[in-house]
């Protein structure tokens, strides 16, 4: 129990250190954005982990929020992370084979707020389309008839859930016997 837990502390923070460390030095020439930016990231990495830790002693609405709050900085960490990867793999694969303009390499402080700005809009309407998305469920019945024998089983129950993030349907199966 205790190895897992320090396994999976070690990799919310160096997750939240490799994402906060890029998003700083993409604002490394405006130094106010930058400030605000370590500071608004610091906060929301440390909601969660505090948020669960209050919970073992009050379950007020401040821990509550501190949850809610610490679970969209989990998915906006998980969808920076994947932005600065691919911006890292392009970085690097234009260190080797030199395709991207020189305008923008020629120019580190512009470029870097622009693609922290293209990202960050990303990802804040990814989660906000998500948001939105999860508080509206929705089920819908559907009777399906299958002509063959299944052994003895008459009466199969079948849940479908959609991820509206990746788009790929989750099946799970659960058989009743009839009777």
């Amino acid at each position: 129990m205790i190895l897992t837990l320090i396994v999976v502390i070690t990799i919310y923070g160096h997750t939240n250190y490799y994402v906060g460390r890029r998003g700083a030095q993409a604002l490394a020439t405006y130094p106010r954005a930058r400030g605000f930016f370590l500071i608004l990231f610091a906060v929301s990495a440390m909601a969660y982990p505090l948020g669960r830790i209050l919970m073992s002693f009050d379950r007020g609405l401040p821990t509550s929020v501190l949850i809610v709050a610490g679970s969209f900085h989990l998915i906006m960490m998980l969808y920076g992370l994947m932005a600065v990867l691919l911006i890292d793999c392009i970085r690097l694969g234009n260190a080797f084979l030199g395709f991207l303009p020189k305008v923008l390499t020629a120019h580190p402080g512009p470029t870097g707020l622009t693609l922290f700005l293209v990202a960050a809009a990303g990802i804040l309407l990814a989660v906000a389309f998500g948001a939105v998305n999860a508080s509206r469920l929705r089920t819908t019945e559907a009777e399906i008839r299958i002509p063959k024998q299944a052994g003895t089983r008459m009466l199969w129950k079948i849940g479908v859930s959609m991820d509206v993030f990746s788009f790929r349907g989750k099946f799970f199966i659960s058989l009743l016997r009839y009777g």
